[in-house]
């Protein structure tokens, strides 16, 4: 049989895909074992019930007129089966506070992308880590895949149906390392993406979504609804329910698997909160979150920054906010992939709440809380950063977004202007609402009321599989890879690609010396003293000091001095906390002077070896708002300063002008993918056709040699 070069090349792929279909099979008979008892899911819920044991108080509210007082709706909740009826029919929403620890946090664990099917070689690391807690970020596992014993190569996606829900959660609650490592020995949080709520690229469309989302709650051991309106019958009423119990039975009711946790004593809390960014988006709206969820959201980052002693700093208060989304909040590595910033308007609306958490004006008496973003989906790992500007205006407790022309005004008055590829932007805003004309007068801004707020977005993703596989798949086509998929130049980006689709924040230098540097500028201005100047020499010598941080460990130090802000092989993340006594004194109502400040250590981990690849030590106060010192601008730290009014602008250009942000720089990403794509096909056609050509030559050839002879 005649087989041509390019026909043994499809037989290699259909040979590959076979294997890895052998290979996901052994997985599965080699990594679904015996073993986990059969009481893990209790084991579980007794984990939290003896962890999350302090009570707060509740809110409901009345959608019909708002009439009903706290007594009559709790009156009204003496029946749970009034309960379930009232919120089912909109009569009543039910905010779902935290449950609440006093237990503090030193490590937590968050991961996502995991397949079922393939070797799990993270949790065995994690377990010697000794977290308090593991996040899942989405991605648990794959519902919408054909089934292992009738796969189909052209159909990637198969709608899953009731019975690989629970066949695909249960093999994964049963994983023979995950049970022992993870389920029965710490306290389990987790929210959904697509994949486990059961289609790629899934939102509110999605008909399966609530069935799903019970599935996805009985996965993460949470007792059935019917039990928990029957504990609730038997305990005289909601209200009398602890405040998990009260937690679990909303989130059973509620639209959305959202959910936050509370964790540590007062001055040291972590606030823990999971997003569901599937539920409700909605691309016709531009709408990621719904209603519901935003004022939960709002509700929860406001009792986040309530000052201490409050009701509603008992119920929901932190010094640090983490808030983990399925997809990416800041970071651009995937191109062509989802993202926050496909949806402008939702992304600056989570901005601005996050501005307000963390804002010195709108947390009087107390130090904002920090705030950290965490996200999954991409398959490889990365960190991003970015700034937003807000301005207060005459109501001390409201911020809004600046305007690129108030950017201008703010940049023309600190004496510094845009740089770099913050200067090309000014380009876009012939098609937005704001004049370039530099003739024109610009608006007066008060630098008192002006706000930055630094954003860090850690993507951790790909815990069984990363593109780093896909790469060494194609390794004939690894340069073409690299032009169109810049992630895969592994640990140290410096594609052009993405420095121009970053508009310029792209990788970090050393993170040690970022964070000395934000501590110089930003650390005086909060405590409302003048910032010191800062010359390169003091600069130095910071970064020299800051390595002495507890947190770090000399391997740490090893991987500070040469890492990238990416790792496209298999990962997780940890987060490791240095407590200061700062929030403490606070709480306790003594001097902060002289008090230590608390830093957080973000380390991405090798999923197969658990070693840290990627190091970031970052201190509280570069996590939180900051005043721009308008006193004098010479001492105005000023490469910060370039540097978060830069990337302010950018953000807001991008509003105004962008409804998808589908900037020139991804369309010239798109179009070079195409280009290339279409190239490979016209080779193989012309060379197909070619040596179709020359076989019909050498054939005519040989037949008149035959009739001459």
């Amino acid at each position: 049989m005649y087989i041509t070069r390019h026909g043994t090349v499809v037989l290699a792929a259909l040979i590959c895909f076979a294997l890895s279909c052998i290979q996901a099979t052994v997985a599965l008979d080699t990594d679904i074992q015996e073993g986990c008892p059969a009481n893990a899911g209790q084991v579980q819920r007794d984990i939290q019930q003896r962890l999350f044991s302090v009570s707060t108080a509740y809110t409901l509210e009345n959608e019909d007129d708002g009439t009903k007082s706290q007594t009559e709706l709790d009156t009204q909740l003496l029946s749970a089966s009034n309960l379930e009826s009232a919120v089912k029919q909109g009569k009543l929403r039910l905010h779902v506070y935290p449950p609440v620890s006093n237990h503090t946090v030193q490590k937590l664990v968050l991961g996502s992308c995991n397949h079922q099917l393939r070797p799990q070689p993270a949790w065995r690391h994690i377990e010697k880590q000794n977290p308090d807690a593991f996040v899942w970020m989405g991605d648990i596992v794959y519902l919408d895949l054909p089934e292992m014993m009738n796969p189909k190569p052209f159909k990637m996606f198969v709608p899953p149906t009731e019975e690989t829900f629970s066949a695909y959660y249960t093999m994964q609650q049963k994983q023979k390392d995950y049970c022992p490592a993870i389920r029965t020995k710490i306290p389990v949080f987790g929210v959904w993406d697509d994949h486990d709520m059961g289609r790629n690229d899934g939102d509110y469309t999605y008909p399966m979504k609530e069935f799903s989302q019970q599935r996805l709650l009985d996965f993460l051991d949470i007792p059935s609804k019917e039990e928990l309106l029957k504990m609730a019958e038997q305990a005289g009423g909601y209200r009398n329910l602890s405040t998990l119990h009260r937690a679990w039975l909303g989130r059973r009711l509620q639209g959305g698997v959202y959910n936050s946790h509370v964790m540590g004593e007062p001055g040291k809390r972590v606030k823990i909160i999971l997003l569901d960014n599937r539920f409700f988006q909605n691309s016709d709206t531009q709408d990621m979150l719904g209603e519901e969820q935003w004022r939960w959201l709002q509700r929860e980052l406001e009792d986040a920054a309530a000052p201490y002693g409050t009701d509603a700093y008992k119920r929901g208060g932190a010094e640090l906010v983490i808030i983990a989304s399925g997809i990416q909040i800041i970071g651009w590595g995937k191109l062509l992939g989802e993202g926050w910033r496909n949806f402008p308007e939702s992304r600056a609306r989570l901005m601005n709440l996050l501005a307000k958490a963390a804002s010195p004006y709108t947390t009087a008496g107390r130090t904002p809380p920090a705030v950290l973003l965490f996200s999954g989906d991409v398959h490889f790992a990365e960190t991003a950063r970015t700034f937003t500007c807000t301005i207060r205006d005459e109501k001390d407790d409201h911020l809004r977004q600046c305007t690129s022309d108030e950017i201008r005004a703010i940049m023309t008055q600190l004496g510094v202007a845009p740089e770099g590829l913050a200067l090309k932007a000014f380009s876009k805003l012939k098609w937005g609402g704001n004049s370039t004309d530099t003739k024109e007068k610009l608006p007066n801004v008060d630098l008192r009321r002006v706000q930055i707020t630094p954003l860090v977005d850690v993507t951790t993703s790909g815990m069984t599989h990363s593109w780093d596989e896909l790469f060494k798949m194609v390794w004939p086509l690894t340069p073409i890879v690299e032009a169109a998929f810049p992630v895969v130049n592994r640990q140290h980006m410096t594609n052009f690609f993405y420095q121009q689709s970053t508009s310029g924040f792209g990788p970090w230098e050393n993170p040690v010396a970022l964070a000395a540097t934000v501590m110089d500028a930003i650390v005086p201005t909060i405590g409302g003293d003048e910032p010191e100047p800062v010359d390169e020499q003091h600069r130095e010598a910071q970064a020299r000091r800051a390595p002495l941080v507890p947190a770090l460990t000399e391997k740490d130090l090893e991987v500070l001095r040469s890492q990238g802000s990416y790792y496209t092989k298999r990962n997780y993340a940890s987060l490791e906390i240095t407590w200061g006594d700062r929030g403490v004194r606070e709480a306790q109502g003594l001097s902060t002077t002289g008090a230590t400040t608390s830093w957080v250590t973000v380390r991405i981990h090798s999923a197969d070896s658990g070693e840290p690849v990627l190091v970031y030590p970052l201190p509280f106060e570069g996590l939180r708002g900051f005043k721009l010192p308008s006193h004098d601008a010479k001492k105005v730290p000023r490469g910060l300063i370039q540097e978060s009014l830069n990337q302010c602008l950018k953000e807001a250009v991008d509003r105004s002008v962008a409804p998808f942000v589908l900037s020139k720089t991804i369309a010239l990403n798109i179009l070079f993918v195409g280009f290339v794509f279409w190239t490979i096909v016209i080779v193989f056609v012309i060379r197909r056709f070619c040596s179709r050509r020359k076989q019909v030559a050498v054939g005519a050839t040989e037949a008149i040699k035959r009739k001459q002879q």
